[in-house]
């Protein structure tokens, strides 16, 4: 079976870069949030600003029918396919109908409105969140934001092969970057664009999250908004890293790993030294302590709390602060300069509901 590469994208996040910052100290901008936005269960969270589209020279139907997140995913995932395209000298013509397209999106309430929630206690969020439901109708507005936000990649990229959009929560991505990578492994396309975004903060975003921020793993994380693309392909010429291994899984132990977790960790042959999740603040005491006893000495990162919680895109920003890792050991060890030998990197995704995604990625 042909090997699958990794090609790193552009990254929107609030006042850094890309994930690369989070070797060196950055971390994201918040600002406060008042509790009446919020719905008290957070004080402060990460905002983009909105995009234009102008410098992807898109037209003014496209500016005018996406929706403000829509509109950040549409921008790194153009940006990250004319890169790629010119990286690897491919010509429009040569490989449209060759790529896919695989995205993870949130779900959206169709407004951009920001309002404070007028109710005053959490005993009425239900009947609130009921009329919401009647009023602004959020899941005509999640077929509304994946359709746009695909159609538009596809048109502004040019690209008519195999799309799929998942959402809405952290495994979004996972399952985005999974179904890439055998699309490309079984010949269905010859590269992928995946992309993905977080859904944006509105009191609708903290309706459908409560229970996430309630959970006690979550104390450390607080909202971001971002988004995030990467190309998945076959050819290694400037690639960032290699995907190795993928798993996904269904398993809703709180206190459990996913048996079959094991059977990836030993496919690494005891290469794997680095653990970066995402999906919740934490690990449970358990899981930890099991992930802790399968892979002895390894360093886990919780990227949720240095990023913040971003939903669907948390995947790509692991994946892509894996690739920095990565190629930030491979620029020392071409410099003569000492470093820890980082031989894999073990990305676990946790969805909200027993979803589990699993990648291993190495070195090209």
């Amino acid at each position: 079976m042909k090997p699958i590469y990794i090609h790193s994208g552009d990254q929107c996040l609030p006042g850094i870069s890309s994930t690369k910052k989070l070797l060196f100290g950055k971390r994201v901008i918040t600002e406060a949030i008042s509790p009446e936005r919020s719905l008290g269960l957070v004080t402060q969270g990460a905002f983009l600003s909105n995009t234009n589209l102008k410098s992807l020279n898109a037209g003014r139907s496209v500016r005018k029918t996406s929706e403000r997140q829509a509109r950040w995913v549409i921008k790194v995932g153009v940006k990250t396919w004319q890169h790629y395209q010119t990286q690897q000298q491919l010509s429009a013509d040569e490989c449209s109908a060759h790529t896919g397209l695989f995205l993870g999106l949130g779900t959206v309430d169709c407004e951009d409105d920001d309002e404070p929630i007028p109710i005053k206690d959490s005993a009425a969020f239900g009947d609130y969140a009921a009329q919401l439901l009647v009023d602004t109708k959020p899941l005509a507005g999640l077929t509304l934001l994946n359709s746009t936000t695909a159609s538009h990649i596809a048109q502004l990229a040019n690209i008519t092969g195999v799309n799929t959009v998942f959402s809405p929560f952290a495994d979004a991505g996972g399952q985005a970057i999974i179904e890439a990578y055998y699309a490309v492994k079984e010949s269905h396309c010859q590269q992928a664009l995946v992309a993905a975004g977080s859904q944006k903060i509105t009191p609708w975003f903290f309706l459908s999250h409560q229970n996430y921020f309630n959970d006690p793993l979550n104390n450390e994380c607080f909202p971001t908004e971002s988004s995030a693309a990467l190309v998945l392909s076959s050819e290694s010429h400037q690639a960032s890293a290699q995907l190795h291994q993928v798993l996904r899984v269904f398993h809703s132990s709180d206190n459990q790993l996913p048996p079959r977790l094991s059977h990836l960790i030993a496919q690494d042959d005891g290469r794997s030294q680095q653990v970066i999740y995402t999906g919740t603040g934490s690990l449970s005491p358990g899981q930890l302590n099991e992930l802790q006893q399968l892979i002895p000495n390894a360093h886990v990162c919780f990227l949720d709390r240095l990023l913040g919680y971003t939903g669907p895109v948390g995947a790509l920003h692991a994946l892509l602060l894996a690739c920095d890792l990565l190629q930030e050991q491979r620029y020392r060890r071409n410099h003569g300069i000492s470093y820890h030998q980082i031989h894999r990197v073990v990305i676990v995704i946790q969805g909200h509901h027993g979803q589990w995604c699993f990648l291993s990625v190495g070195d090209v």
